[in-house]
């Protein structure tokens, strides 16, 4: 997954999914798996990024900088992170039986075409059923 903004205008933005063609000393080549760029056979090159930490007025301390390629191995993505997207298969896993904000249900299974490309897994054994949050005073 792409952590930085290269060009918003092509498609290469935060939380773009790639997959890894090949690696090399100071670029990647990558295919795009997610947004404007996905349904093309071009393949990107990324270079090395300096990310630099610290040492500003809001965040006192060291500072320091590195070279790094501006992507994240992904297995899993947040809810909010997938909003906007379609995928093949989504698997879900509440570790307390429900979602926590309203709409995450349905923005969560709204991901895939069909119903049986969705699991479901709850940390409650034997549940087949989730609360949909809602703060009650809001409707009132």
């Amino acid at each position: 997954m792409l952590i930085k903004n290269i060009s918003v205008n092509t498609g290469l933005c935060n939380g773009t999914r790639l997959q890894v063609t090949e690696i090399f000393d100071e670029f990647i080549k990558c295919k795009v798996l997610s947004g404007s760029r996905s349904n093309t056979e071009d393949e990107i090159y990324l270079p090395r990024c300096k990310f630099e930490y610290g040492g500003t007025p809001s965040e006192p301390g060291p500072h320091f900088s590195r070279c790094q390629f501006p992507v994240k191995l992904s297995f899993a993505m947040t809810i909010n992170k997938s909003q906007g997207q379609t995928l093949n298969r989504v698997g879900l896993y509440f570790r307390q039986g429900e979602c926590f904000s309203h709409g995450q249900l349905y923005t969560a299974m709204s991901r895939v075409r069909t119903k049986k490309s969705i699991k479901i897994v709850t940390a409650v054994l034997d549940t087949l059923t989730t609360k949909n949050i809602v703060w009650r005073q809001l409707l009132n």
